[in-house]
């Protein structure tokens, strides 16, 4: 069963028709039926990423636990300073130590 189609037109920069049109050469096929799978697979991959980015934030809530994620802000960058410091302390102690006395 043939698939329904439009006629639309769109504008493009000169050197993306360009690029397409090279595809399309290098390919052995019309700019006609190139267009419609460019823009399928640029769809598709927009929705692949999506899915992707939807697994890793879920993947991220789980490992954090949502109580971590409900915190302010400022309470979050206020122990990233505490945390920064005690890794500066450990590293560098003799550095940190001085610093804070200068």
């Amino acid at each position: 069963m043939a698939q329904a189609t439009v006629t639309t037109t769109i504008e493009l920069p000169r050197e993306l028709l360009e690029r397409a049109t090279e595809t399309a050469r290098r390919e052995n096929r019309s700019l006609d039926t190139l267009l419609p799978d460019l823009i399928e697979a640029g769809l598709d991959s927009l929705e692949d990423i999506r899915q992707i980015w939807e697994r890793v934030s879920a993947s991220y809530r789980k490992r954090v636990g949502e109580a971590e994620l409900a915190k302010p802000s400022e309470q979050v960058l206020e122990e990233l300073r505490d945390l920064r410091e005690r890794v500066a302390h450990a590293l560098y102690p003799s550095v940190v130590g001085r610093a804070r006395h200068e």
